[in-house]
């Protein structure tokens, strides 16, 4: 393990709730002061996912990596489950010794440039833990939105390198989408800390 995934916990401004209702989104700016993107890059076993959406199954525009140690049952995703590596038990960690939530399963998104992308979705599988959802990014700032389901309104906010978003009790209520950015250039890896029950 090389210096660079040695973290610290740092803040650069206070936490900010973004959502106005219907569950929380707390950012936590520059939450993680050293991430190396390339050290994650290369640590990460990345794959082509294929899934099942709108009654057929399609490749979405990210590349991506479930870890996990728990039994998972999503017959909606392809992609194999690995254990994970230490780098990310040590992200998961730093998580928990502030936040206290426990996570067993981190999904890793590699946005290769501004032309990858993810759209409106929730993550509200009936296996997963709805009470947190951590979100790390790591590389390009990307703007990261939020759908109401009911009333439409919209919620976005830019995500830069080592901000920190948790997402508590939201799940049932709002979509979020990571847009298009064609002008980006640059890689973004996301991570997101989740537990499956």
């Amino acid at each position: 393990m090389t210096s660079s995934m040695n973290l610290e916990l740092f803040s650069r401004e206070p936490q900010q709730q973004i959502l106005p209702y219907d569950g929380e989104a707390w950012l936590y700016p520059n939450f993680f002061t050293e991430l190396d993107l390339a050290e994650l890059n290369s640590s990460i076993q990345w794959q082509t996912q294929q899934l099942f959406m709108y009654g057929q199954w399609v490749v979405p525009k990210r590349l991506v990596c479930l870890y996990t140690n728990e039994k998972h049952s999503d017959n909606s995703m392809t992609h194999p489950i690995l254990d994970w590596p230490k780098s990310l038990l040590q992200l998961a960690d730093k998580i928990t010794a502030v936040h206290r939530e426990k996570f067993n399963a981190v999904l890793c998104n590699l946005y290769r440039d501004g032309s990858d992308y993810v759209g409106w979705h929730s993550d509200d599988e009936n296996n997963m833990d709805q009470s947190c959802i951590a979100s790390v990014s790591i590389g390009a700032t990307r703007s990261f939105k939020f759908r109401h389901k009911t009333t439409k309104e919209q919620v976005a906010v830019e995500l830069e390198q080592g901000d920190l978003l948790l997402m508590r009790y939201c799940q049932q209520h709002w979509h979020h989408a990571l847009p298009k950015r064609l002008k980006v250039d640059t890689p973004r890896i996301n991570l997101t800390f989740r537990r499956i029950i």
